[in-house]
């Protein structure tokens, strides 16, 4: 019996182990050459990646020590904010502006809009801010996948183009499974998902559908971020999706992820 719990913990600590994977820089412009300032960035990253900050570099007597504005790219666009990190010990008023992200993104270009124009930029970095971008490679880390959050049931239903659902914890969210009526919205949707940490724009794909009422199917969206936990609301472009009493006049929604 000893051996056998030995045995285990050794395998519950290498699986530990190899999920933990360690941070790289997956893009870097930054450069020593003297700069002027912009208000914008690109960046592009090569496959999907989880990304768990940015960080730029600013002269905080343009923006008082701190930026927000939009990080955009192949899933649409979401707002960000900063916090100020370490200072040039010289010259003080440049300094780190570190923007959580926690967000797996796929690969693609992005690019980054700010509410003032004081980021470095020069010929090194192509005119683009200063940006270093954190983060590790998904397949480093897999996990398990499971429902979040479900409120589907079997009862008859009316439909509405929203739903709201609460995660309890940060997760991983891979993808959203609605029901909706097909000859309504053609099969397909889009609208936004709404949380703690901005909006994003969603579409979907037609999965199943029923067997005997053809026009119900499955409406997919794809997710592949991390959110935090929080209170998410879903705003749709058709009045099509399933919702009764036994989801609270919600849209049906299962959310899937670790």
């Amino acid at each position: 019996m000893k051996q056998m719990t030995l045995c285990l913990m050794i395998v519950i600590l290498l699986t530990f182990n190899t999920a933990q994977a360690e941070e790289i820089i997956l893009f870097d412009n930054w450069n020593t050459a003297g700069c002027n300032t912009t208000n914008q960035s690109k960046f592009s990253i090569n496959k999907e990646a989880f990304v768990s900050r940015i960080v730029m570099w600013s002269n905080t007597r343009l923006d008082g020590g701190n930026l927000s504005g939009t990080l955009s790219g192949p899933q649409g666009s979401r707002s960000i904010s900063s916090t100020r990190g370490n200072c040039d010990p010289y010259q003080h008023h440049w300094c780190e502006q570190i923007f959580t992200i926690s967000s797996s993104l796929p690969a693609g270009n992005y690019s980054i809009n700010l509410n003032n124009n004081s980021v470095c930029q020069n010929g090194g970095s192509r005119g683009n801010g200063f940006a270093k971008v954190y983060g590790q490679h998904r397949q480093q880390a897999q996990a398990k996948e499971i429902i979040l959050f479900d409120n589907w049931n079997t009862a008859g239903c009316n439909t509405t183009n929203q739903s709201k659902f609460s995660i309890n914890k940060e997760a991983f969210v891979s993808h959203i499974v609605m029901w909706s009526n097909a000859s309504v919205d053609g099969g397909n949707l889009s609208g936004t998902l709404s949380g703690t940490q901005g909006s994003i724009n969603i579409s979907s794909k037609r999965g199943n559908c029923d067997p005997y009422q053809h026009q119900w199917c499955e409406q997919i969206f794809t997710i592949s971020r991390t959110l935090p936990a929080g209170n998410y609301s879903i705003n749709l472009n058709k009045n099509s999706v399933c919702q009764n009493g036994g989801s609270r006049g919600n849209g049906f929604a299962k959310i899937y992820g670790h």
